[in-house]
């Protein structure tokens, strides 16, 4: 799968989210629960990702449960995942959302997600994440007023609102080396941080 596909299917996903469930995100004062929004974004996510599973709140490595040593996590669970249970070869999109009230800083990720996010993209840990987007999610219909902070290879690279995100994503990917589909992976040709 090209890095061009691969965003094609998860701007499909929110787009879907959006489009179809707009009024959960103003629904009562404070809009609903995040695990309703990404159960809803896992389901249409499912659709993009026919030959993959997506699974919500997933805390499994193999029959381990999912941890990083490299960044000191004893347990996580993502909130969305798109993957291939008992294979790391083909871990697609990992996905990590929160309601606005929980980010202490407009334009900085949550540490704990943050370090979620780079344990799972980084390419030297156990998972190898081809993606992680940290979802601000706001108490709006418009995706333009939520915030993408997306995460490739151990590292915050790029942040976009909710839409119109395909280009800088590509284009980012693209700049980092990561044409090359190997084994399920995108394989970076960069040096990555340790």
């Amino acid at each position: 799968m090209s890095p061009n596909e691969l965003v094609r299917r998860l701007s499909n996903g929110i787009a879907n989210v959006f489009g179809n469930d707009a009024e959960l995100f103003d629904l009562g004062s404070k809009g609903i629960n995040e695990q309703t929004l990404t159960f809803r974004l896992g389901l249409y996510l499912a659709r993009e990702f026919p030959d993959h599973h997506v699974d919500c709140e997933y805390n499994r490595h193999w029959d381990r449960t999912k941890s990083c040593q490299r960044f000191r996590i004893k347990w996580m669970k993502p909130d969305v995942i798109v993957h291939r249970r008992r294979c790391d070869e083909a871990n697609m999109v990992c996905i990590e959302a929160k309601k606005a009230i929980y980010w202490r800083y407009v334009d900085k990720v949550p540490r704990d997600v943050r370090r979620k996010l780079r344990a799972l993209t980084h390419p030297f840990a156990d998972y190898g994440y081809a993606l992680g987007l940290a979802w601000r999610i706001v108490p709006s219909r418009n995706p333009n007023d939520h915030q993408a902070t997306w995460f490739i290879a151990g590292r915050e690279r790029v942040k976009t609102p909710m839409r119109n995100f395909e280009m800088d994503l590509v284009a980012t990917l693209k700049e980092l080396g990561l044409h090359d589909w190997r084994g399920g992976i995108l394989a970076p040709t960069i040096a990555v941080d340790e």
